[in-house]
């Protein structure tokens, strides 16, 4: 079950990270995350039904995932209005 969470968790964050590579048109940083999204997502689908897991059992997972390279590059008023939009309270 741990390492179906791990997958789950890294298929989220490469994905977020290959957003930001995207917009700042690092194409080929953006091809290898999605390569590392893709390749988690479908080792997780394939432990999924051997070992019959249920994704509402992973209701405590993360659902958004944001980048470190955005977090380090935005400002404290844009990280509050980016946690607002995705329904998160700042800590």
């Amino acid at each position: 079950m741990a390492r179906f969470k791990r997958l789950l968790l890294t298929a989220g964050y490469a994905a977020a990270e290959r957003a930001v590579a995207l917009e700042i048109v690092d194409v080929e940083e953006a091809n290898l995350l999605l390569a590392e999204a893709e390749a988690a997502d479908s080792e997780a689908k394939q432990l999924q039904p051997v070992y019959n897991f249920k994704m509402e059992e992973f209701a405590n997972l993360p659902k958004h995932f944001i980048s470190m390279e955005l977090v380090a590059n935005l400002g404290k008023k844009q990280l509050a209005e980016l946690a607002a939009s995705l329904d998160i309270s700042p800590a």
